[in-house]
């Protein structure tokens, strides 16, 4: 089973992508790059160099790592950059966006993506976004995160300890 670990206000948050068989997450954002272990929910490393602007080519996604990923090369994307996050596990959870009527802010009904995990009967509501998904959202290759973006927000989900002992995915 799945469970919200954390929310981290990020400024300007703009690409995101895992290394790989990891669960260790970089973010893009307008104030710099971060690295996140998303199994603790933990901020790990931050740089406020402006790698977005100088550096980060929207062709390919590719950033260049630093500190624990230095020499690294992990691919982001989401804003401007194809979303490179897996939309399944290993053990078959898999991502649904539902369009539903939903009340938003001002207590109105409008039209909505709903975001769900799902394997088999199984069915977590995640998040409702009122004005569509425009940033990444997807699992680590371990199948143990899940994460979603917003310009604002990281989002941080992972399964529950009985769930993690399971194999990694064959990539």
């Amino acid at each position: 089973m799945w469970t919200k670990k954390e929310i981290f206000a990020i400024g300007g948050l703009r690409e995101i992508g895992f290394k790989p068989k990891s669960d260790l997450l970089m973010v893009l954002s307008s104030q710099g790059r971060g690295i996140f272990d998303c199994e603790k929910a933990e901020k790990i490393d931050r740089d406020y160099f402006d790698y977005y602007m100088e550096e980060w080519d929207s062709e390919n996604g590719k950033v260049e790592g630093f500190g624990v990923l230095d020499s690294e090369t992990i691919i982001c994307g989401g804003f401007e950059f194809q979303d490179p996050l897996s939309k399944k596990t290993f053990d078959d959870w898999t991502i649904e966006i539902r369009e539903e009527n939903r009340s938003n802010w001002k207590g109105e009904i409008q039209k909505s993506e709903v975001l769900f995990l799902v394997n088999g009967k199984e069915k977590i509501e995640i998040e409702t976004f009122h004005y569509g998904i425009d940033r990444a959202y997807g699992f680590s290759d371990t199948g143990n995160s899940f994460v979603y973006g917003t310009p604002s927000d990281l989002h941080i989900w992972t399964k529950s300890k009985n769930d993690i002992n399971k194999p990694i995915a064959q990539i």
